[in-house]
């Protein structure tokens, strides 16, 4: 069983969306078997229960998007064997995206954008025994990101700018990652740049990323792409 439910309004230069989805949901309706032979049904006990949530509010050159995931399931297999109940198995995330674009003249704009993502995976905040124990981990992302754009001519144009990303995890039930720690976090720091040149005879495209990582290292990717269009054939 599903619901969906979406809706929209712009007045003038401000604009608003929203949509909301549920439903109710099962895997399987049969018996499952372990490698040992165990079997138990699904039916009941194998539940796919998602809910969404997203809204959007846009102003001018301005827009904001925000989502809240909750995917909620249940299952009674342990990857070898089954276990002797099923036991909730859930998803939460939320999501915030917001970036606005300064038209500083006909050529030159400046965007900057902002992201926030924070994730509760295969969540299960229970008690513990000696089946299955709880599990209840938390994974952060926050980015933001410095977009430059110059319309050189009619059929140059460049792009330049820089990304700053910081993941976050916390170990919320008492355990502790393979460190030894029970929060952890690293950092990116990023910059690129690139030109788009438009050509009757081909479209060239060059650019570079470099990102240096708080514990992987330095990266250097550069990219040169050569386009045409023929009618309906491309390459």
């Amino acid at each position: 069983k599903n619901i969906n439910i979406s809706a929209g309004k712009k007045i003038g230069d401000f604009g608003i969306c929203a949509s909301l989805f549920t439903g109710k949901g099962n895997r399987s309706d049969r018996e499952a078997y372990d490698i040992e032979g165990n079997t138990f049904e699904m039916a009941g006990n194998s539940k796919l229960n998602p809910n969404n949530f997203n809204l959007g509010i846009s102003y001018k050159n301005f827009s904001l998007k925000t989502m809240l995931d909750n995917y909620n399931t249940t299952s009674q297999d342990a990857y070898t064997t089954s276990l002797s109940q099923p036991y909730p198995d859930n998803f939460h995330s939320y999501y915030l995206d917001a970036k606005n674009i300064f038209n500083v003249n006909e050529k030159f704009t400046i965007t900057p954008r902002y992201s926030f993502i924070r994730q509760k995976p295969w969540n299960w905040e229970g008690p513990g025994n000696d089946e299955i124990e709880a599990y209840n981990k938390l994974a952060e992302r926050n980015k933001a990101n410095l977009t430059l754009g110059y319309k050189l001519t009619r059929k140059i144009n460049l792009i330049a700018g820089g990304e700053y990303f910081r993941d976050f995890a916390q170990d919320l039930d008492g355990g502790y990652f393979s460190n030894g720690v029970i929060a952890i976090s690293f950092y990116n720091i990023a910059a690129f740049t690139e030109a788009v040149i438009k050509h009757r005879i081909v479209n060239l495209t060059v650019g570079a990323r470099y990102d240096k990582h708080s514990n992987y290292g330095e990266a250097f990717n550069p990219r040169i792409a050569l386009t045409k269009k023929f009618d309906r054939f491309h390459f």
